[in-house]
């Protein structure tokens, strides 16, 4: 009977949790992907993404069009293609199985369902689809281990759910949560519950793993997402700026209009530069806190300025001042300026990534260890984009 290291309390409690989730068979249907998070993420960020095409495309674009420049004609054109895309691709995402690897109890019963519709139809086609998934990833796995050749079909799938030997394989770590062997570049999620093969990160933005099925879709949706993002707040705040340099700000209880005016510019540059220096390294800069306090203290500080913001487009428009599509304007300002700088940030790490052939939990491993990061190559990008997505591993 081989033995396992002792784990702490932490530790135990944390695999209790997990084998709580492997309780029920995992499903993959677009309500039941990603148990642990739920779909919440997914269709808050859908719904986001459904409201900003809409005001954009009632407000923001016919202004945009009827302009007659063509840069914002062009703007307006590329991102509501953009947005329809990165809608598309989110539907996409959410019907996607990440690359789960099955449980040592679920491949049990798949491989019995399988031996026994040898003699009677037991096993459905999806389910042999799926066995034969899984035979691939073992015997790909294997294949540079101390196991002998494969004597049957699902000797490697029997191999993967077997307790580890005196001899430990080779590239290959026991999951002592889902009791199964992990191939090369398979990870555990502990937020999910599961292994995934060629793990990415977990998305808590969208409540889903990145893995070997949907990292394709992820990188294009972060790029869509991106693209759009920083169109719409470019465009956005043209619209806000030269509507409001042209508006007359009416005096407010005896402050004239006129410093109002100043304030509003003020309180706009403060946010802006905020959001730039949000991104900075504190310790460049010459201050003496951490990276967490240096980033509430901008936090606060735009919080401040947005506040002060708000409050004088409310004065603007109790006094007739604001026009109707002014408040799609601000809302996609908002909603795009926030956003953006995140959604730009984790394209371009999928980007150079995709040309290095490695990910994220990769390039966080090799830094723990002192590996150097590959080369970054084209064709990586290109092997990456254009190859056949896998077969899931589970039967439906």
């Amino acid at each position: 009977m081989p033995k396992f290291p002792a784990m702490t309390m932490g530790r135990q409690d944390d695999e209790l949790e997990s084998l709580e989730l492997l309780r029920t068979p995992y499903t993959a249907t677009w309500t039941s992907l990603g148990e642990v998070p739920k779909n919440h993420p997914l269709v808050t960020v859908m719904s986001l993404v459904a409201a900003q095409f809409i005001v954009f495309i009632a407000a923001q674009a016919p202004h945009l069009i009827s302009s007659g420049v063509l840069f914002f004609r062009f703007a307006a054109i590329v991102a509501s293609t953009h947005l329809a895309i990165a809608f598309a691709q989110s539907l996409h995402f959410g019907a996607t199985e990440p690359g789960f690897l099955p449980t040592g109890e679920e491949l049990k019963t798949l491989m019995a369902k399988c031996d026994a519709s040898k003699d009677q139809s037991c096993a459905t086609g999806d389910e042999l689809r799926a066995l034969d998934a899984a035979r691939s990833v073992y015997e790909e796995a294997f294949q540079h281990t101390c196991l002998a050749e494969a004597m049957d079909d699902g000797y490697y799938v029997k191999q993967a759910i077997l307790p580890p030997p005196t001899v430990e394989l080779e590239g290959l770590k026991w999951c002592t949560t889902c009791l199964i062997w992990r191939p090369p570049r398979c990870s555990h999620c502990s937020t999910c519950g599961r292994c995934v093969l060629e793990f990415d990160h977990h998305c808590h933005m969208l409540g889903r793993c990145i893995g070997r099925r949907n990292h394709q879709t992820f990188l294009l949706i972060t790029w869509s997402a991106g693209i759009n993002s920083f169109l719409i707040a470019f465009v956005s705040c043209y619209q806000l700026f030269t509507w409001y340099s042209s508006v007359g700000v009416p005096d407010l209880k005896g402050v004239p209009g006129s410093s109002l005016h100043r304030w509003g510019l003020m309180a706009f540059a403060v946010i802006c530069a905020s959001g730039c220096l949000y991104f900075a390294n504190p310790r460049a800069l010459g201050c003496g806190c951490t990276r967490r306090g240096y980033r509430q203290i901008l936090f606060c500080i735009g919080v401040l300025a947005a506040a002060m913001l708000i409050g004088l487009l409310i004065h603007l428009r109790m006094s007739g001042r604001m026009e109707w599509y002014i408040l799609g304007v601000t809302f996609s300002c908002v909603l795009s300026g926030a956003t953006c700088p995140f959604i730009m940030c984790s394209a371009l790490e999928q980007l150079e990534n995709a040309c290095r052939g490695s990910t994220v939990k990769r390039v966080a491993v090799d830094q723990r260890s002192g590996v150097r990061k590959p080369p970054i190559s084209l064709t990586n990008v290109w092997s990456f984009l254009f190859s056949e997505r896998p077969p899931s591993l589970f039967s439906s």
